[in-house]
C-alpha cells in the first residue's frame, strides 16, 4: 500500500484539510534549504524522493501542496499574523495554549502541544518581567545622576565666581591648575568633563586652601563629596545601560522562540484542520478560509482646524473597507463614542466644545470585522 496514499499531494486521497490528510507516518519537521524557513510535512513525503531534491536530502513535495517557492502550507494562513506588540503576542500563546490542552489529542497535534507552547511562553514572560524591572532601575538611576550633575554644576559655577577674585574674571594661564578646560571658564557642557573638573578642583584647593570660602562651601572637600557622588552615579548608569542591554538580547531572543513556537503551531494546524473548521477559533485563530480582519491603524495626527474643528490623517490599513473613528471629551465621556465612519484614511471632526480636550482613536473595519483601535492621539479644539 502507499504510505502517503491519502497525504496532500498523492492520488486517491481524501478531501483536502481534513483529519484523513494526515497520514499514518505522522509529521516531521522540515527546514527548506534555500528559503529557509521550516514547517511541517507529512513523513511519507521523506521517503518519496525525486530530482534534485534526492540530492539535496529534501522530502519529496507535491506540487499541489505549495502555494508558493517558500510555503509547504496547504492553505494560507495569512490570516493569522502573529501580533507585533509583546502583550498581545502573550495572550494569543495563552489562547493557542488553551486551545491545545482542549484539541490537541483530538486533532493530533504531535510537534506543537500544549506544554511546548506553556513553555515557551513562560521564558519569554519571565525575561520581558527581568527586562522592564531593569529598564525601571535605569529610570531610577538615571534621576540619581541628574541630581549628582545638578549638583556638581552648581558648585562648578560657585567655584568659579569665588576663583574669579584671585585669577581674573577672565581665562588665563592662571586658571591652568584649576582644571577649567577648553582654555576657558565657562561650566563644562559634558558630565564627563564636569566630573573631571571637580577632581582638578579638589586638588586646587588643597594646594591653596586661601582660595576656599567655608560659607560658600566652595572647598576640596565639597569637590572630593561631589566628584564622588557624581562618579558613582554616572558608573551605576553605565553598568544599568549594560545591564539593559543583556536583559533586551535575551527578552529578544525568547521572544523570537514564542513566535517561531506559534507560527509553527499554526503551520502544523494547518496540515491537520480544514480551512473551515471552527475549531480553528479555539486557538485563537480565524479559519484560514475566513476574511482577515484589518489590522489597527497607524500614525494617527490630529491637526486643530479652527473652533471646534479637528481634522484627522492615519496611514492606509490594508484589507480595511473602511473606519470607525471614536472620540473622548476629556473630562465629559466616560468612554469613547464613535463618532464618524469614513471610507477613506482621514476624517473631519466638527462641533466639538471650543477648547476642549479630545481623545481620538481609530478602527478599520471590513466583512471579517473591526480591528484592535489604533494608538490614541489628544488635541484641543481650539
Amino acid at each position: 500500500m502507499d504510505r502517503c496514499r491519502n497525504a496532500p499531494g498523492k492520488g486517491g486521497a481524501a478531501p483536502a484539510g481534513s483529519r484523513q490528510d494526515a497520514p499514518a507516518g505522522g509529521l516531521r519537521p522540515f527546514r527548506h534549504t534555500i528559503s529557509g524557513q521550516e514547517s511541517f510535512v507529512p513523513a511519507c513525503w521523506f521517503g518519496t524522493t525525486s530530482g534534485e531534491n534526492a540530492d539535496r536530502g529534501e522530502p519529496f513535495i507535491p506540487q499541489s501542496a505549495i502555494r508558493n517557492p517558500h510555503s509547504h502550507r496547504r492553505y494560507s494562513v495569512a490570516t493569522n499574523t502573529l501580533p507585533k506588540a509583546v502583550d498581545a503576542l502573550f495572550t494569543l500563546a495563552v489562547d493557542m495554549a488553551d486551545g491545545l490542552h482542549a484539541h490537541e489529542a483530538e486533532v493530533g497535534l504531535t510537534h506543537n502541544t500544549e506544554a511546548t507552547v506553556r513553555e515557551a511562553l513562560a521564558a519569554a514572560q519571565e525575561a520581558q518581567v527581568a527586562f522592564q524591572t531593569i529598564r525601571s532601575d535605569k529610570t531610577r538611576l538615571t534621576a540619581a545622576q541628574t541630581v549628582a550633575d545638578s549638583n556638581a554644576k552648581a558648585f562648578l559655577s560657585a567655584a568659579r565666581g569665588v576663583l574669579a577674585n584671585f585669577l581674573g574674571s577672565t581665562w588665563s594661564q592662571a586658571w591652568q591648575p584649576t582644571g577649567f578646560p577648553n582654555q576657558s571658564t565657562a561650566v563644562p557642557t559634558t558630565a564627563a568633563e564636569r566630573q573631571a573638573l571637580l577632581s582638578s578642583l579638589q586638588t586646587y584647593f588643597t594646594a591653596h586652601p586661601e582660595h576656599q570660602i567655608d560659607q560658600l562651601n566652595v572647598t576640596a572637600a565639597r569637590a572630593e563629596a561631589l566628584f564622588t557622588a557624581l562618579s558613582a552615579a554616572r558608573t551605576a548608569v553605565n553598568a544599568g545601560l549594560a545591564a539593559a542591554g543583556a536583559r533586551k538580547a535575551a527578552r529578544d531572543a525568547a521572544e523570537a522562540t514564542l513566535r517561531h513556537r506559534l507560527r509553527a503551531t499554526i503551520d502544523e494546524l494547518s496540515l491537520l484542520l480544514p480551512a473551515d473548521d471552527p475549531r480553528w477559533y479555539a486557538f485563537g485563530l480565524l479559519p484560514p478560509a475566513a476574511p482577515d480582519t484589518p489590522e489597527a491603524p497607524e500614525s494617527l495626527v490630529l491637526t486643530p482646524g479652527g473652533p471646534g474643528i479637528l481634522h484627522l490623517d492615519w496611514a492606509d490599513t490594508p484589507r480595511a473597507d473602511r473606519y470607525h473613528v471614536y472620540k473622548q471629551i476629556v473630562g465629559t465621556d466616560a468612554d469613547f463614542v464613535l463618532a464618524a465612519t469614513v471610507y477613506d484614511s482621514d476624517a473631519t471632526l466638527t462641533d466639538l466644545p471650543s477648547g476642549a480636550a479630545v481623545r481620538v482613536k481609530v478602527t478599520a473595519v471590513n466583512e471579517a470585522g473591526e480591528s484592535r483601535g489604533s494608538g490614541t492621539a489628544d488635541a484641543n479644539a481650539s
